[in-house]
């Protein structure tokens, strides 16, 4: 099955991904529960957590995050695992992009939260 970015869904023990580069991040995530350093070392990795856009009582959106990673320190990171355009900025903006970039602009303004683009 093709997703709305043109990746093939991904079928693993570890559960389905939206593309094989999510599954690989996934994997290296994993890895670094073994992390020497604090700051590095991952505790948690939590999976397609949603995100209710609730505004004066009204759900207007959700933004559903590839990852949650919590680290021995007890920093959190939200992931969102992305095409290059989103990354980099170059090449055509599509309407998904520009979604996508007014949801994290929502995760700041209600969850104080930046998330983190791979």
């Amino acid at each position: 099955m093709v997703n709305k970015y043109k990746a093939k869904k991904v079928i693993t023990n570890y559960g389905k991904f939206d593309s094989e580069g999510e599954y690989k991040y996934y994997l290296k995530l994993l890895a670094l529960k073994n992390a020497v350093k604090e700051s590095e070392r991952i505790i948690e990795v939590d999976r397609q957590i949603i995100y209710p856009f609730i505004i004066n009582g009204m759900m207007i959106g959700k933004y559903i995050a590839d990852y949650v990673v919590t680290y021995a320190n007890g920093n959190k990171e939200v992931i969102d695992f992305k095409n290059p355009y989103i990354i980099t900025g170059k090449g055509k903006s599509t309407p998904i992009a520009q979604l996508f970039k007014y949801k994290c602009k929502l995760m700041k303004a209600l969850y104080d939260v930046d998330v983190k683009i791979v």
